[in-house]
């Protein structure tokens, strides 16, 4: 006992009294590399979220997969509104009803996977023969987050001012990019991604390249 009063400095309470101590409040501590928030940075965000619901739509609608009735109804369930939060495909996919095994069969769809009867109603039944309607929504969504962000970077590097050229890197399998070691003047570079692109989804970006003064 000697030893964990020493270690502990509770040998002659009781379990009671521990018991009070222990359920007081606990505050959490701030995590001192955590940055602030400001309403400009939000609504940075925000516009960034926006950028992406426009290039969203429009290649949504350009892909004559999904009616184009059914485009609003779409989009006002894909979240986008909530600064710094992923953006999610949860909203459009849920539903009251989904699919049962011999519907997903009539259809051609992934018999393991889970569609709700307003998301397929969304979609156009030639699509099923060639993609799956959540993969492809998805993978519209990677594209336009990486289209959005480069859009983004270019405009950061003019608003700078001192960044006059750049480069292109990539972080996918794109052995087109891999190749180039051009550095191009920030105005000129070529708008990605490049033709030909054998990548899935183009994650190439624009570097900026710092020159001496």
């Amino acid at each position: 006992m000697s030893f964990l009063k020493r270690l502990f400095g509770f040998g002659d309470k009781k379990p009671a009294d521990i018991v009070l101590r222990a359920s007081s409040p606990v505050v959490p501590r701030r995590n001192p590399l955590e940055i602030e928030s400001t309403p400009e940075m939000i609504e940075e965000d925000l516009r960034f979220k926006a950028r992406q619901m426009e290039l969203l739509e429009v290649r949504i609608r350009d892909s004559g997969l999904y009616r184009i009735e059914k485009v609003p109804e779409l989009m006002g369930k894909l979240s986008g509104k909530v600064p710094f939060a992923r953006n999610s495909n949860g909203g459009v996919f849920g539903g009251d009803t989904f699919l049962s095994l011999a519907e997903k069969k009539a259809l051609g769809l992934n018999t393991r996977a889970k569609y709700s009867h307003e998301f397929i109603a969304c979609c156009e039944p030639s699509m099923f023969s060639a993609h799956d309607p959540k993969q492809f929504l998805e993978g519209l969504r990677i594209d336009v987050f990486h289209e959005a962000s480069r859009e983004k970077d270019i405009a950061k590097y003019k608003s700078m001012g001192f960044i006059k050229r750049v480069k292109i890197n990539t972080v996918s399998p794109c052995a087109k990019v891999k190749r180039l070691k051009k550095v191009y003047v920030l105005n000129e570079a070529p708008h990605l991604p490049l033709p030909g692109c054998d990548a899935g989804h183009c994650m190439c970006f624009y570097s900026a390249v710092i020159e001496d003064s």
